[in-house]
């Protein structure tokens, strides 16, 4: 990807403008203009329940193959039951944190991501590992408020507003990070609402299959 049209700045410059002077008439642009604050938010929510779902089922296969681990786990839940359910429920976050900075800084975007359409980049370029964790964590604490209940709600409204507002959120502006948006297009709608449906289903058949374990 050239310098040029490297990506849609969150502050929701169309990129492709600035190179319409050497494309073609005929040619369409490759990214929307806006910042999508909705492509983001369920792009961000596939992302989580696939990994964690993932996660879910390695710790449960954990519990059910190693005694070690079940005992400790059970332990854990006999001696402070509120503090063993926050760690059954903050690992996925976590691990999906890590997947998916690993991912950014490898492909510059994730599943969820891909199939939404959305690229990250800083100044053009895939971000370093470290850039990509730092970007997950102001996500998990600004964004997602580590999942806590009613904060979570006020988090992420806050979040959607100033991104609306400045075209970036926290987490972008301070590790100078640019998201690009590619064009909405019949066929990718129908592939993000392909994949959405999907991550509903497995999730939903993996909480029965909990019921009669």
């Amino acid at each position: 990807m050239s310098m040029v049209s490297t990506a849609v700045l969150d502050s929701g410059i169309d990129l492709d403008a600035r190179s319409s002077q050497t494309d073609s008439p005929d040619t369409k642009p490759r990214y929307a203009m806006g910042v999508k604050p909705f492509r983001r938010y369920f792009a961000r929510i596939a992302d989580i329940g696939l990994f964690s779902l993932l996660t879910v089922v390695v710790l449960l296969v954990a519990i059910f193959n190693i005694p070690a681990f079940a005992h400790a786990f059970a332990h854990a839940y006999e001696t402070d039951s509120f503090l063993a359910n926050a760690l059954f429920t903050l690992t996925p976050l976590f691990v999906s944190a890590f997947v998916c900075a690993w991912m950014l800084s490898r492909w510059g975007t994730t599943p969820a991501k891909k199939a939404f359409g959305i690229e990250v980049r800083a100044k053009g370029e895939k971000l370093t590992f470290d850039q990509a964790i730092s970007r997950e964590f102001g996500v998990m604490v600004s964004g997602l408020c580590l999942g806590i209940p009613l904060l979570l709600i006020f988090t992420q409204l806050y979040s959607c507003f100033r991104l609306c507002k400045t075209g970036s959120t926290s987490w972008d502006e301070k590790g100078g990070i640019d998201v690009a948006h590619q064009r909405w297009s019949f066929f990718r709608a129908s592939v993000a609402v392909f994949y959405s449906i999907a991550m509903l289903l497995l999730g939903a058949m993996f909480m029965v299959f909990l019921k009669h374990v």
